[in-house]
């Protein structure tokens, strides 16, 4: 048996095995990059949803594809069915006529996504699931509790399932134990029974149940999965294989979440089972944890708990899934749904570790502009993480807020770009639309006439924005043990994530570095900071294949529980001359049992008297521009004077026009890739004022501005200069409203 020390530790050999990915990402070099930018080849546009609704014909299938391609410009489609598109999904007589798409594609040099479900979120099969596997459908852990003075019955009603657990608590003495082996199902199967000895006893029972939702999918089981793809992606690829990895390049999958369970607590019949061969022990002692404080094991139980299920759910659906598309040659994209909101464990269990097996992270931009921008780091890191160079989103779906007019494209676009998100899905494009300004297409006149020069912007822009590799100084770690630990079921109401569990900062952080501080950086994942990275001097290094980094700073963002060994890898970058920062609270508690004092003990020596670490422990744009700008070390990118932007607060259901929807200063970011020959920077203004930097680049470089929105480059002016031993490149940027550039630079002799 493994000791107690390590069964809080999320990671296990057991799920270290690197993920096979279908497609070789192409890394050209900047020249190569600059041949094309300027007229970007056909077929390089967006690839949009296309809604399908109403009948299907070989012809009008045919007539779509070529107006998405001649009128609008978009380099693809992602076919989307709906409940009301004839023939229906995921029917023979659909699938046989959906060869349409791919025959014309193929003939106009266009691509198809494939999009596996009748609406979403994704896991219905439209339907056929439920009807054709009900024992495969997605799962849930239920509690239910009696008190019971004993000798007598404890009878628990509870939903019929599995037993995961059964706990009873000694009222006298506060001791608990696991009685599981002694308690059953009553002959009806209603109620779970437990012949409690003498004594005042809190009886709680577990069980995984059926979720009352009876259409979706077991997320977390792999067989289950395979069910559900039986019934779509391989009747796709029966009958058309030799599209795949041609015309075919890439399936989606959309709005996977936890929160489609009770109390979002999704979970598996085999659940103890893995809990079992991971750590060597029974998690059953353990389940109380999730709702209640159990004492001094409380966070490490959550955490192992939690983790546990987190690395199921991105082992479950999207591996699965990716390792279909990777054995014929395709990619795996696709979302959970709300990956951006500031409280992962009320919707995709953990907003890095989702995506560790999926070939192309993916996020969704929806409902109005601004919403969800300062969690799109989050998915964008998972890309940087786990060695991945595209990360998809879906966007302007359902903007309810705002006129969906030709700016609304562009500012859209502009930030999730500068956040590191590379490849847009626009939607929808409806096949038929019930009035020109519900469609993404040339029939709406507020997009129609500016959709094809977008597309070549975007056709610009993503290429560049996915050669090469992210280069950030910064390394923000992703607390999600901390968020683990703090979080208790019910605590917070069930609103898909929206309110950042009390007690953190991180969401904060990303805001003020992007938004207000202008310093870039990649949230590391405690798994990344284990297994991936390691001490080289005064630099953190994330020793990846083709997305390596070197980070001179690392903040641990309000995490009061922390990995033992991630703090002891912090702890040896800063003896060796890294810099470190903490906010709003110091680290005091272990994610593993039994090591609370080992992690007091690093802590008191990294920001007790005489430690070398920064706490701020209010963290505002003042105090962490401070914080930062006093580490004296030279910046990858730094921005100075830069334009002040509004925060005009617009009213949902008014234009933006003019205004902003509480949006300030976050309009204007940037982001640097590092590519083969040269590094790009770009720089994104998504605001309707123009503004201005005064920019400092790391190292002497020549510079070139190269434009996406008319594809011209011109040379500019870079001063060069000396900080802190280092050389620089100054640069005086100045970008208009709803505009963006890259800035070139080439190494000067």
């Amino acid at each position: 048996m493994k000791s107690l020390t390590s069964l809080a530790l999320i990671v296990s050999s057991a799920f270290i095995a690197q993920p096979v990915f279908a497609v070789e990402t192409a890394r050209p070099d900047i020249e190569a990059l600059r041949s094309r930018f300027a007229n970007p080849p056909p077929g390089s546009g967006t690839t949009p949803f296309l809604s399908l609704g109403g009948t299907l014909t070989k012809e009008n299938i045919r007539q779509r594809m070529i107006g998405s391609h001649e009128k609008e410009g978009f380099g693809g489609v992602a076919p989307e069915a709906s409940r009301n598109s004839k023939p229906s999904y995921p029917s023979d007589e659909h699938f046989d006529l959906y060869g349409s798409f791919l025959e014309t594609a193929k003939e106009l040099g266009m691509t198809v996504v494939f999009y596996d479900e009748a609406g979403f979120p994704s896991g219905q099969a439209g339907g056929e699931m439920a009807r054709r596997y009900p024992d495969d459908l997605l799962k849930y852990l239920a509690r239910g509790t009696a008190n019971v003075e004993g000798p007598a019955a404890a009878v628990i009603p509870m939903p019929k399932g599995k037993i995961m657990s059964v706990v009873a608590k000694d009222l006298k003495t506060g001791e608990r134990r696991v009685v599981a082996p002694e308690a059953s199902w009553s002959a009806d199967g209603t109620v779970v029974e437990w012949q409690a000895p003498a004594g005042r006893w809190e009886v709680q029972a577990f069980v995984c149940a059926t979720a009352p939702r009876k259409f979706l999918v077991d997320f977390l089981d792999p067989e289950a999965v395979k069910k559900f793809m039986g019934l779509t992606y391989d009747k796709l690829y029966q009958r058309y294989s030799s599209y795949f990895g041609t015309t075919l390049t890439m399936s989606f999958f959309d709005d996977l979440s936890v929160y489609q369970a009770p109390d979002n607590l999704l979970w598996t019949p085999s659940f103890n089972e893995k809990f079992q061969q991971r750590f060597g022990r029974s998690p059953e002692a353990l389940y109380p944890a999730l709702w209640e404080d159990i004492g001094p094991d409380t966070g490490p139980a959550r955490i192992s708990l939690y983790g546990m299920r987190n690395e199921l759910f991105a082992a479950g659906y999207p591996k699965t899934v990716q390792e279909w598309c990777a054995q014929r040659g395709i990619e795996c994209s696709g979302h959970p749904a709300n990956a951006y909101r500031p409280n992962p464990i009320q919707s995709l269990g953990d907003g890095i570790l989702f995506y560790k097996y999926q070939g192309v992270p993916a996020t969704d931009y929806i409902q109005f502009l601004g919403n969800g921008v300062d969690g799109f780091k989050v998915p964008a890191s998972a890309a940087d993480n786990f060695d991945r160079s595209m990360v998809s989103v879906e966007i302007y779906g359902v903007f309810k807020y705002d006129r969906i007019d030709s700016d609304i494209m562009y500012r859209g676009g502009m930030q999730v770009y500068a956040r590191g998100i590379n490849y847009l899905i626009p939607n929808p494009v409806r096949f038929n639309a019930p009035t020109p300004a519900s469609d993404y297409s040339w029939r709406n006149p507020l997009i129609g006439p500016a959709l094809p020069e977008f597309n070549r912007w975007a056709a610009r822009c993503e290429p560049l924005l996915r050669a090469g590799r992210h280069v950030a100084d910064i390394a923000v770690l992703y607390p999600i043990d901390d968020m683990e630990a703090r979080y208790a079921v019910g605590m917070q109401p069930g609103r898909a994530s929206k309110d950042p569990i009390p007690g953190t900062d991180y969401y904060d952080i990303s805001r003020l570095l992007t938004g207000e501080v202008k310093r870039d950086f990649t949230f590391l994942h405690p798994e990344t900071l284990t297994e991936r990275c390691s001490v080289d001097g005064a630099e953190l290094v994330l020793n990846n294949t083709n997305c390596w980094a070197r980070y001179r700073v690392v903040i641990l963002p309000a995490c009061r529980t922390i990995r033992a060994d991630n703090l002891s890898k912090v702890r040896d970058f800063l003896r060796q001359g890294g810099r470190v920062i903490a906010t709003t609270c110091l680290p005091e508690r272990s994610s593993e049992f039994g090591r609370d004092a080992d992690v007091q003990a690093m802590t008191k020596e990294m920001f007790g008297t005489g430690g070398k670490g920064i706490f701020v422990p209010a963290p505002d744009e003042t105090t962490l521009r401070k914080a930062l700008d006093g580490l004296a070390i030279t910046w990858d990118v730094r921005l100075d004077n830069a334009t002040d932007i509004p925060r005009t607060k617009v009213e949902r259901g008014q234009s933006p026009t003019g205004g902003e929807y509480i949006f300030g200063n976050r309009e204007f970011a940037y982001i640097h890739r590092s590519v083969p020959g040269a590094e790009a920077y770009f720089f994104a203004n998504s605001s309707v004022v123009d503004v201005a930097a005064d920019v400092t680049l790391r190292g002497k470089m020549k510079l070139e501005l190269w434009n996406p929105h008319t594809g011209t480059i011109q040379a500019q002016e870079g001063t060069p200069a000396q900080e802190n031993g280092e050389a620089v490149t100054r640069y005086k940027l100045k970008l208009p409203a709803i505009h963006s550039a890259f800035v070139i630079g080439r190494k000067a002799i």
